[in-house]
Order: structure tokens, then sequence, then C-alpha cells
């Protein structure tokens, strides 16, 4: 009966040793690209936590699309280094996909996107770095 127990936590110990997941991710590391639109919802915060932290996975790069897409840019990359964590981010598109803003909409994009007549990414910018 001993015998049967020792053979069972050998092969439990050749099998974590020589099919460690951990392991294998770092020979097959899965690139991956995210387009998002990073901002104050949790779903993409917690998606990028777990890309960043999955070893199976190697984050390749990310596009943030949607309103202010430098902000949601700067964002990210900000979160991201929680994680050490340095990717490529680009921006993409302010609006939605294949949609055109009539004039009215930019000028209201563009009014709702400051704070106190400063363009809301300066004042982004000054509040981080007071």
């Amino acid at each position: 009966m001993k015998t049967g127990f020792y053979l069972i936590g050998i092969c439990i110990c050749l099998v974590t040793f020589f099919g460690c997941p951990s392991t294998l991710a770092e020979e097959k590391k899965i690139p991956v690209l995210v387009l998002t639109d990073f901002g104050r919802n949790i779903n993409d915060a917690e998606a990028f936590a777990y890309l960043a932290t999955n070893p199976a996975i190697e984050l390749t790069g990310a596009v943030c699309n949607s309103y202010i897409p430098e902000v949601r840019a700067r964002s990210l990359g900000l979160f991201l280094r929680l994680f050490h964590q340095e990717i490529p981010i680009a921006t993409g598109a302010a609006f939605p996909w294949r949609t055109t803003p009539e004039p009215e909409q930019l000028l209201r994009y563009l009014q709702e996107h400051s704070i106190e007549d400063v363009p809301y990414e300066t004042a982004l910018e000054d509040s981080l770095k007071s």
C-alpha cells in the first residue's frame, strides 16, 4: 500500500516538474493586441490585469478608441506600469466606429472635454503633475 502512495507521489512530482504550465507558457506565449475604450469602467482594467499577469499571454500592444483616446492611452500606460508592463499604446478614433460627427456634435465634444475653459488633456496633465 505504501509503495502505491510513493509511486503516486513520484508521478505527481514528475508531472509537476516536466509539465509545469508556467514552463510551457514561456515557450508558447500567445501574442495579444487589444482594442479598448479603457476609462472609468472597471471591465477594461480587469481584462488588462488578467492579460498582464497571465504567463501564457504576451501583451504586444493596445489601441485606445472612443472619446478622448489620448487620455485613455495615457491612463492605460499608467495602469500597466503597476504590472511592470511597457507596451506600445496607440490612439484610435475619438468617435464611435462608422460615425461621422456633425459640426454641432464636434463642438459639444470639445466643450465637454475642457475643465474651466482649459482643454481636458492639459487639465489632466496639470493635475497629474501636482
